[in-house]
């Protein structure tokens, strides 16, 4: 076999933690913590004869928390750090008022408002 040949190990999301290492890294103020983030270890062979393995870092999630410790924002990236889902959320008293999903950075591609009576969920509003 001539030339290089490139063969990427990454893992999906939802084994990385299990399976490739990673790095998290945690931001916290006044002892809460305000993001969470991981890395994901991608493992690339090279050249089979000369057995080199490149190890590439790509993001994982990034999380974001409001001062009450609700998740704001989650990005969870995919194999080669392009962001695979993208999710943020807006709370009021304590329940969760609006989702958005994102297609990418800039367009939102569903728009959820959350009614409630009390405690009990009643009605899901969706805008595309």
């Amino acid at each position: 076999m001539s030339g290089k040949s490139k063969i990427n190990f990454g893992f999906d999301y939802k084994n990385i933690l299990k399976i490739a290492p990673t790095k998290i890294n945690r931001v916290m103020s006044d002892k809460k913590i305000k993001i969470t983030k991981a890395t994901r270890f991608d493992y690339t062979i090279e050249s089979f004869q000369d057995e080199e393995i490149k190890i590439v870092e790509n993001p994982a999630y990034y999380r974001e928390y409001d001062d009450n410790g609700n998740l704001t924002e989650e990005t969870i990236y995919g194999p080669g750090g392009y962001i695979s889902e993208k999710y943020s959320f807006v709370y009021n008293d304590g329940k969760v008022a609006e989702q958005k999903t994102w297609l990418d950075e800039t367009t939102v591609a569903e728009h959820q408002f959350f009614e409630y009576e009390g405690d009990k969920l009643v009605k899901i509003i969706t805008k595309y």
